[in-house]
């Protein structure tokens, strides 16, 4: 068989097919040559592995998981010069307890202020340093093959939030691997009774024949109308359950608002303060508890601790002594959540205005009333606050005092015009006073 002896070496002396589908050397490609294919803006040639088109991980929703997976899918790659021999798909997850950390590792690394904004139009979270690599473990092979994807399977009990990444690899070492994807954040979920919880909050005033109510998930933690002073409720961040309700006479006894203030500052950041006022509580309100509610995030609740809380008071039946212009300032309606630490104002609080003793029939007295979602914060681990809807008079709100003939100012409109002009232009007043 001299023919096909001969047939085999002429077909053993041919060039042989390389795994590329455009050959990186040689003048005779197997797809005509592209003006600077595989060249440099130098003119030299590249390697395969400069020329990776990364892949991209699809965007992830929360549809795509359950309490124990999580499916994420990618775009393909390309590479010009060799075809794609496999994906490699790596995964991490915060660490957990047993490694140094523990559930609040990554919410101490972000300010309590950016945390509770409106997270719509907060910066991209990769953004912020609270993806240090030091509070996530290290990156894990999870697959490796053509398929584009992949449903990874996470235990029960352990954190929610896993990071992926992924890049593809040609066939032979010369072609190498693209770069890294963007990295990716996504989390198991819980069911829809833990995901969001509604709470309801309602703080009465004096002459206000209702209770004060304090309500999670419509399970009723508060509902009574005979105390007086300022019920205190603190709830876990991690799962809002119940750790401290007590009701403060505020009003009568200065050591109550100390021991309020004291009990307050036993909590930190993963706690929800919630306070609701019931008849009076502004007469004994110092400066400490003051403080101590402003760093949980008040704002108006220590406007009548100068007048009232760091007086002496001399009682007087026949005449004001006591120098607080009015005894008709007590018992205004107050509502408040906030979280400490979290700065003066940045809370959520409510505060109308106080009912006289001659309340006009067919007329409701005003609450204040604090109604919201709290969100489950699935990376973070602990509650988030949206959707809060607060009442607040106009008055503490934009300093616009109420108008005439209205409940709180039934000063006929025909008197409006009386007194708010002076005879000599000079001597006008810079301001009226509403009091």
């Amino acid at each position: 068989q001299p023919y096909l002896l001969a047939l085999l070496l002429v077909v053993a002396g041919l060039p042989r097919a390389q795994p590329d589908y455009f050959p990186f050397k040689g003048d005779w490609p197997l797809i005509p040559a592209v003006a600077g294919q595989g060249t440099s803006a130098s003119g030299e040639n590249t390697r395969h592995s400069s020329q990776w088109q990364s892949p991209l991980l699809q965007p992830w929703d929360a549809l795509r998981a359950t309490s124990t997976t999580i499916t994420v899918a990618w775009t393909p790659a390309w590479n010009p010069w060799c075809d794609v021999s496999f994906y490699e798909l790596h995964a991490r997850r915060p660490k957990e307890s047993n490694d140094g950390g523990y559930p609040l590792v990554l919410a101490d690394m972000q300010g309590l202020q950016f945390g509770e904004a409106d997270r719509e139009v907060d910066l991209p979270f990769e953004d912020h340093a609270a993806w240090g690599d030091e509070v996530w473990t290290g990156w894990g092979l999870q697959y490796t093959g053509r398929g584009r994807v992949f449903t990874m399977r996470v235990e029960i009990g352990t954190p929610h939030a896993v990071q992926f990444r992924v890049r593809a690899c040609g066939k032979v070492f010369e072609d190498g691997c693209s770069e890294w994807s963007p990295v990716q954040t996504t989390h198991t979920v819980l069911s829809a009774a833990q995901d969001k919880l509604n709470f309801h909050l309602r703080g009465t005033g004096k002459n206000a024949h209702n209770y004060t109510v304090i309500e999670i998930n419509r399970i009723t933690i508060y509902k009574r109308r005979d105390e007086t002073g300022l019920v205190l409720a603190v709830f876990s961040r991690l799962d809002f359950s119940l750790h401290w309700l007590r009701t403060y006479d505020t009003h009568r006894h200065r050591n109550e608002s100390l021991a309020m203030s004291r009990d307050i500052r036993q909590f930190n950041q993963s706690f929800f303060i919630m306070v609701a006022s019931t008849i009076a509580w502004e007469w004994h309100a110092p400066h400490s508890l003051v403080k101590t509610m402003e760093y949980c995030g008040a704002y108006h609740f220590g406007q009548w601790a100068h007048i009232f809380g760091e007086h002496k008071h001399y009682y007087s039946p026949a005449s004001d002594l006591q120098q607080t212009a009015s005894q008709d300032e007590f018992g205004h309606p107050y509502a408040f959540i906030g979280i400490p630490g979290i700065g003066a104002g940045m809370g959520w609080e409510s505060l109308m205005h106080n009912t006289g003793q001659y309340l006009p029939r067919g007329v409701q007295p005003q609450d204040a009333v604090i109604r919201g979602v709290a969100y489950y914060d699935y990376v973070f681990r602990i509650y988030r606050l949206q959707d809060v809807f607060r009442t607040k008079a106009d008055y503490y709100l934009k300093g616009s005092p109420p108008t005439w003939e209205t409940f709180h100012n039934p000063v006929p409109a025909s008197k409006k015009g009386l007194g708010e002009s002076h005879p000599i232009a000079s001597m006008e007043p810079a301001y009226t006073p509403y009091i």
